[in-house]
């Protein structure tokens, strides 16, 4: 079993531009992992290959994932901007009317 992880910057479906780790199990069961850290500025494909040899009857199970840095959204920080204000305005009002 052999898997192969392809970067391709032109972020073509399939792409096989460059070749980023090979792995390699040959005994049964088999697990492989590997972890990468690819960074590039502009859209990008990345592709996996997989290669399964067996003889005679065989069962199989493939899991995978890809994990990305999560970036939060403009949208959520304004959110949350605008509540931290307004708390720190409610609680402003609230030390003033009390003094």
């Amino acid at each position: 079993m052999t898997v192969q992880t392809y970067l391709d910057s032109s972020n073509t479906l399939l792409g096989t531009a460059t070749l980023l780790s090979t792995l390699t199990a040959s005994t049964t069961p088999f697990s492989v992992s590997d972890f990468l850290i690819a960074s590039t500025g502009e859209p990008f494909a990345l592709t996996e290959v997989l290669t399964i040899t067996t003889t005679g009857s065989a069962n199989l199970s493939l899991d995978a994932s890809v994990a990305d840095s999560p970036i939060p959204e403009p949208a959520s920080m304004t959110l949350l901007g605008s509540s931290l204000i307004g708390l720190f305005i409610a609680a402003r009002r609230k030390h003033k009317n009390a003094a």
